[in-house]
């Protein structure tokens, strides 16, 4: 690996290992200029064929219109870099809690990936992760799958007692359930 390269997740053999400078490299640029969609078909029961999806034909003339301002074009990638972040910073908060915090954060890394080459990789590695953590979750005995899944579940039940210790009992728990969760140490 050249000198300067930062590897991904493993060490320096690592095939995802990515230069600084490949950073901010956009997926773009590994795209042609004409790319569209319109080779995507939709089949419609009812049309007897297939046909080119009505919305798709619009998505693609809409990118192509962004895409030939350079201004407009710079402004997007801008709002989606900015979005995708938020919704990366949302689930990182959110995985604690109860809920789709990981799930939020594949979206935000799915919305940068389109944007940058780091996070398409980053993606691309964790899903590699997540799918290794999952087989070997399924070779489990049950015995160990239960126990797993019943730590998960405390673990979720600090969570949530931890963010209402700190934030208080919110506003739209019912009012007659007020006495019963002040019982509750740290409530």
């Amino acid at each position: 690996m050249p000198r300067g390269d930062v590897p991904l997740l493993l060490g320096d053999d690592d095939p995802l290992a990515f230069g600084a400078d490949s950073l901010t490299m956009s997926i773009d640029a590994l795209r042609p200029d004409n790319h569209t969609d319109d080779h995507v078909v939709d089949a419609h029961p009812r049309s007897g064929g297939s046909r080119v999806s009505s919305t798709r034909r619009a998505a693609a003339a809409l990118r192509a219109g962004i895409a030939a301002r350079p201004v407009l074009k710079q402004l997007y990638q801008f709002i989606l870099a900015i979005l995708g972040f938020a919704t990366v910073a949302v689930g990182l908060i959110l995985v604690p809690l109860p809920g789709p915090g990981w799930v939020v954060v594949f979206g935000g890394l799915s919305l940068l990936s389109t944007r940058f080459l780091w996070a398409r990789r980053l993606r691309e590695r964790l899903l590699l992760i997540l799918q290794h953590v999952a087989h070997r979750y399924t070779r489990l005995s049950w015995l160990w799958r239960s126990a797993l899944s019943l730590l998960g579940g405390l673990c979720s039940l600090a969570g949530v007692w931890a963010c209402v210790a700190v934030l208080g009992i919110p506003a739209w728990v019912p009012q007659s359930w007020s006495p019963t969760l002040h019982t509750v140490p740290g409530w």
